[in-house]
C-alpha cells in the first residue's frame, strides 16, 4: 500500500515509519527482486534495523548512495583538522621488515597496485581514539602508527572522519550484509554514516572493495563481528582503518590475499578478539605471528595455505600468553611444518579441533607424542599426510 502511494509521496517514505514496518518493506522488494538504486532512495528517510543486500544482483555504488540524504558529488564527511591528536607510534619493526623485503612486482601482481603507491586510496591511524585521520589525493596521515617505509616522502595533512549531524537510514542498523556485491567499491561504502550501533558487518566476495571505504566502521563501537573473507583486493590500509575496534571479537580474513604482516601489527589492540581467520594470506611470514602476542584470548585460528608459516611460526604462536589455555580450534592445513613444529603443538592444553590437512612433512611418532598432551582434543583433520600411519 505504501509503495503504491509513493507517488503521492514525492517518492520517498515519510519519516517516522515504525521500523519493522520499514523491514518488512525492505524485504518485500528483496522478495520480489524489486531492489536496486531506485528503490532504496525511497527508504532515505526511514531507519533500517538490518541491510541486508548479499541476495541482490548487480549491487553497486549507486545502491548506498541511494541511501545517503547527502550529494554524492563530494564526500561531505571528511574535513581538514590541523589540531588531530594521535596516540604513540606502533612498535610495528617485525612487521616492517617482510613487508620490506616483498617485491613490488610480486604485490602488483596479487593486489594490482602496491599499499605504498595507491594513488586512490587513504590510510588511517591504527591509534585514532575517535575518528581515523585520511589521505586524499596523496595526503596522508601524520599519524606515527604508519612506518615511513610504508609512506614513503608523500606530502602528510590530515582530514577527520565525522559522521553526519542528521539522523540517517542507518542510524539504528545492527546488520550490514553485502556479501557477493563484486561491483562494490570503496566509494560506494563511503557513502554509509552513521553506524554507531552496528554489530555486525559482511563484506565476504566484495572483490572491489580495496581498502578506504572501511573507514565507515571506525565510529562503530558495537561492532563486534565482521567479515571480510575472499576479498581478494583488500590491502592493509583496510586493516588499518578499523584496528582500532576493541569490541571486535570475530574478524574473517581469508583469503584476502593482499594482506601482509602489517596488518597482524595493527591488530595488536584488538584485546578481545577470540576468532582471527588468516586462511590463504600467504604473504603472513613467521615474523608477522609476534605481533599477535597481545591477542590472549584468541580461541580459534586460522592459518591453512599460509605458505610462509613454518616450524619457527608455530613455535611463536603456541609459546605465546594464553594459547595453552584459551586456544581451542587451530587450522594450519598445508602449512610447510615438519615434525619439529607438531611437537610444540603439545602445549596447546585446550585444543579441541586441529587441521593438518596436507601437512605432507609431518610423520606419525612426532604426532602421537603430541597428540598425548592434548587432552581435550576431539577433531583431528591429517587427511593427505602421507608420513601418517
Amino acid at each position: 500500500m505504501l509503495c503504491r502511494s509513493l507517488p503521492n509521496l514525492n517518492g520517498v517514505l515519510p519519516v517516522g515509519l515504525p521500523q519493522d514496518v520499514v523491514d518488512d518493506i525492505l524485504q518485500s522488494l528483496i522478495r520480489h527482486s524489486a531492489l536496486n538504486a531506485t528503490t532504496l532512495r525511497i527508504l532515505r528517510n526511514c531507519e533500517l534495523g538490518v541491510l541486508s543486500l548479499s541476495g541482490c544482483r548487480g549491487v553497486t555504488d549507486e545502491w548506498l548512495e541511494a541511501l545517503s540524504a547527502e550529494s554524492s558529488d563530494s564526500p561531505p564527511h571528511l574535513v581538514p583538522s590541523e589540531n588531530c591528536d594521535t596516540a604513540d607510534s606502533m612498535d610495528l619493526e617485525g612487521a616492517r621488515k617482510p613487508y620490506e623485503a616483498l617485491s613490488s612486482n610480486e604485490h602488483s601482481e596479487r593486489c594490482g597496485q602496491t599499499f605504498s603507491s595507491c594513488s586512490s586510496s587513504s590510510y588511517a591511524s591504527a591509534r585514532s581514539t575517535s575518528y581515523p585521520f585520511l589521505e586524499e589525493d596523496f595526503n596522508i596521515t601524520n599519524s606515527p602508527s604508519i612506518p615511513n617505509s610504508v609512506l614513503g616522502n608523500k606530502k602528510r595533512t590530515a582530514l577527520m572522519w565525522h559522521p553526519c549531524a542528521a539522523s540517517s537510514a542507518l542510524t539504528n542498523t545492527t546488520l550490514l550484509d553485502l556479501r557477493g556485491s563484486q561491483r562494490l567499491t570503496d566509494r560506494g561504502l563511503m557513502q554509509l554514516h552513521d553506524l554507531g550501533r552496528l554489530e555486525v558487518a559482511k563484506l565476504d566476495n566484495c572483490h572491489s572493495v580495496v581498502g578506504r571505504g572501511l573507514v565507515v566502521l571506525s565510529s562503530s563501537p558495537r561492532l563486534h563481528t565482521l567479515s571480510l573473507t575472499n576479498c581478494r583486493r583488500l590491502t592493509d590500509e583496510a586493516i588499518v582503518n578499523i584496528s582500532h575496534l576493541q569490541s571486535l571479537q570475530a574478524l574473517s580474513l581469508d583469503g584476502c590475499r593482499c594482506i601482509t604482516d602489517f596488518s597482524l601489527a595493527a591488530l595488536a589492540d584488538m584485546y578481545n578478539l577470540r576468532k582471527l581467520g588468516l586462511s590463504q594470506c600467504d604473504l603472513i611470514t613467521n615474523e608477522g605471528l609476534k605481533a599477535l602476542e597481545h591477542l590472549q584470548r584468541l580461541q580459534e585460528i586460522s592459518l591453512g595455505w599460509c605458505r610462509q608459516v613454518s616450524d619457527a611460526g608455530i613455535q611463536t604462536l603456541t609459546a605465546q600468553p594464553g594459547r595453552s589455555s584459551n586456544l581451542q580450534i587451530l587450522r594450519l592445513a598445508r602449512c610447510p611444518i615438519t615434525d619439529e613444529g607438531v611437537q610444540y603443538l603439545g602445549g596447546l592444553a585446550a585444543l579441541e579441533e586441529l587441521d593438518l590437512n596436507g601437512c605432507c612433512r609431518i610423520s606419525s611418532a612426532p604426532l602421537g607424542k603430541a597428540l598425548e598432551k592434548m587432552l581435550c582434543l576431539t577433531v583431528l583433520d591429517v587427511s593427505h599426510c602421507p608420513g601418517i600411519l
